[in-house]
Parts: structure tokens; sequence; C-alpha cells
């Protein structure tokens, strides 16, 4: 009998030593799942072959805008202005691509140049209309109209002689290199179509 009752001793110790290192859930409690971070895609910069491609629709959009101008057989103070208008529809199209100048330094430089443009072209025309006003010489007194390589001098052909039509020389050499960058740029991304019409000369 005194065997018996020392083992019961022993299994009723062992059980509450057990009871008291096991820990169970409260039957509300959830286990709280472990959050594996999602992994984010890096964006690849656009290239210049890959501006070239979307570009080009809208360039040949340009050329022939800039076309129907030169077949307008408007004044070329008018032609200057609707030059501004039909660079600024194409500059407002391609304003929606971004570039980075590391990655698609022709497109970057094509388009900064394309932007500013427009507002060259305007005041370009302002002042050549101002010149004519001090001049004195009206647009059906003009026969000719020229533009020199060395300097970019526009000179009209009136009254039986050439004469200057006077611009800030700020706003010409602004207009000429502006312009020389949209062309040169162009030409590197082979969408050289938007520049091989000149509304003005053609």
């Amino acid at each position: 009998m005194k065997k018996v009752y020392l083992l019961l001793l022993s299994i009723l110790l062992i059980s509450c030593s057990l009871s008291n290192t096991i820990t169970s859930l409260s039957p509300t409690e959830t286990p709280t799942p472990t959050q594996t971070p999602t992994p984010t895609a890096t964006p690849v910069p656009m290239t210049d072959e890959e501006f070239s491609e979307l570009a080009l629709s809208t360039c040949e959009g340009l050329k022939d805008n800039l076309s129907d101008i030169a077949d307008s057989g408007e004044s070329f103070i008018d032609r200057y202005m609707m030059a501004a208008v039909v660079y600024q529809i194409a500059a407002d199209n391609l304003s929606v691509i971004s570039t980075d100048p590391a990655a698609a330094p022709l497109a970057t430089e094509f388009l900064a140049s394309l932007a500013q443009l427009p507002g060259l072209f305007e005041d370009y025309s302002q002042a050549l209309e101002d010149a004519m006003a001090d001049s004195g010489i009206t647009y059906s007194e003009i026969s000719y109209f020229a533009v020199t390589t060395e300097d970019n001098a526009f000179l009209v052909f009136a009254n039986d002689e050439w004469n200057e039509l006077m611009v800030e020389e700020t706003l010409k050499m602004s207009f000429y290199s502006t312009k020389a960058s949209f062309e040169s740029s162009a030409n590197e991304l082979g969408v050289n179509i938007c520049t091989s019409v000149d509304p003005i000369f053609d």
C-alpha cells in the first residue's frame, strides 16, 4: 500500500511540472504572420532608339504642317508665326515623354530645343515686323528675302537694294542656336524628317 501511494504521488508531481511548462493559445488569439516585403520594379530609362520610335509619327505630322506653311503663300512674318503654332503642337504631343539625360542624351536635347522653338519663332516674327516698321519698308515693296550664312542677318530686297532688318543680337543668337540644336539632335536620332522642310525659305 505504501508503494502504491508513492507511485501515485510521483505521477501527480510530474503532471504538475508539465502543466507549468506548457503555454496554450487563448481561443481568440491568432498567430501574426510574418510580413514579406513586396519587391518593387526599378524602371528602365528610355534610350534614344526607343524615343525615336515613339517620336516618329509626331515628326511626320510636323513635317506635313511645315510643308503646308511653306506652300501657303503668306508673308515671311506670318509664316514664322504659323511655324510657332505647329512647333507648339509637336512639343505638346511629345511632352508626355520623359527622358533621362544619361540614358537618352539626344532625346533630351531634342525635347529641350523643341520646347523653346515656339516662343523663339513667335519672338523672331515680331522682331521682323518691328524692323519692317522701323525701316519704312512695306511687304509689297519686297522682291526677295534671304538670311546670310555668316551672321544670320535677315535681308530684304526692296526699292532696288538690299536692306537688313535689324533683329536684337541676343534673340538672333538664341533663335539660330536653338534651331541648330534641334536639327542636329533630330539628325542623330534619325527623325530628321521633321527638319526636312523650311517653312520660310522652301
